[in-house]
């Protein structure tokens, strides 16, 4: 078994993995060349607004219209649509000279358009004012 790695989740972890089950998305963003990506998102908002990576939805976005299916379960089911609602400027500009100065930027916010459901959004509750330091545990889930 690898440092640090067990065989067994606690019920904190497993209370966590319910939570965030509810709040991560698959996104399917459709783009005005024909192309499209897939990446996972998660609800930050109950408004709907979606927190995924920069990198994913904009270096197709300069190409044409985006529009993104948000889709969640297993199988998964379309539970509506989003588009793009905020890539930091930062990011635009050191994406074009190199992926890794932009690494610190790579964020975006998508806001869905439409709802297929009648299910009230589940999301995190972001703390702006938290910083992650040396030795605090962080979780990461993905679709």
């Amino acid at each position: 078994m690898a440092k640090g790695s067990r065989d067994r989740v606690t019920r904190q972890e497993a209370a966590i993995y319910e939570l965030a089950k509810e709040n991560v998305v698959n996104l399917v963003c459709h783009y005005g060349n024909g192309s499209r990506n897939s990446a996972s998102g998660s609800f930050i908002s109950s408004k709907g607004h979606i927190l995924t990576a920069a990198h994913f939805v904009y270096k197709d976005f300069s190409k044409g219209d985006c529009w993104c299916e948000v889709k969640q379960g297993s199988p998964s089911v379309t539970i509506g649509m989003a588009r793009v609602l905020f890539i930091p400027e930062k990011y635009k500009e050191l994406s074009l000279i190199s992926y890794g100065s932009a690494m610190s930027y790579d964020m975006a916010v998508l806001e869905m358009t439409q709802f297929f459901t009648e299910k009230e959004i589940s999301f995190y509750d972001v703390d702006p004012d938290y910083r992650a330091s040396l030795g605090h545990e962080i979780m990461l889930f993905g679709y």
